[in-house]
């Protein structure tokens, strides 16, 4: 999976945009068909703490159906909110890239990172929010990660506000609130090879 993402990285940072490269949010529930379900949820990214736009900041946000070698990319809505299409499995939220538009791009293999199952029975998961918290020491902006002190962080954490997340999520595919499960997010270790 992270040479998969290593080139998709790549490329962005070699064609200088990304937009054709994510998964955009679905426009209703009613275009979805039978064996489809929605994966929903809001990312809150912020930079040394200061919230920003995900997608705006350059917070490039990849994630897989377990199995499938090839990543995505979320693209959150302005309110930081996705709500795409998917089948029944387990989606991993394995890595971020920071800052890939300006050419001196960031990738982040979290360990641990965060999944969500999506099972069978399910019409729309509503995982709630992940928070990415970006942490850059002053003089190291525009430089690769590196080993050594003040290197480049970055953070997840996970909210579980459903009640906040889920009269969004109705809103935004026009399906009552009741419909939509409350996604348990996992967050697991990579496998060592």
């Amino acid at each position: 999976m992270a040479m998969g993402v290593s080139f998709i990285v790549f490329m962005a940072l070699l064609n200088g945009c990304v937009s054709d490269s994510f998964v955009h949010n679905i426009k209703s529930k009613s275009d979805l068909k039978t064996d489809e379900k929605v994966l929903a949820g809001r990312f809150a990214c912020f930079e040394s703490d200061a919230p920003v736009h995900c997608t705006k900041s350059e917070f490039l946000i990849f994630f897989n159906r377990e199995g499938e070698p090839e990543s995505k990319l979320f693209r959150p809505d302005d309110a930081g909110y996705i709500y795409i299409v998917v089948t029944e499995g387990y989606y991993n939220i394995a890595t971020f890239a920071k800052g890939a538009k300006g050419g001196s791009g960031l990738i982040f293999d979290l360990d641990p990172f965060p999944v969500v199952l999506v099972r069978s029975e399910d019409s729309i998961v509503n995982f709630g929010t992940l928070e990415v918290r970006f942490y850059q020491s002053p003089g190291l902006k525009g430089s690769t990660a590196q080993s050594g002190g003040g290197r480049p962080q970055l953070r997840i954490n996970h909210i579980a506000n459903y009640d906040v997340t889920r009269s969004e999520i109705a809103s935004r595919v026009g399906k009552s609130a009741g419909s939509i499960s409350d996604g348990m997010v996992q967050f697991l270790e990579r496998a060592r090879r």
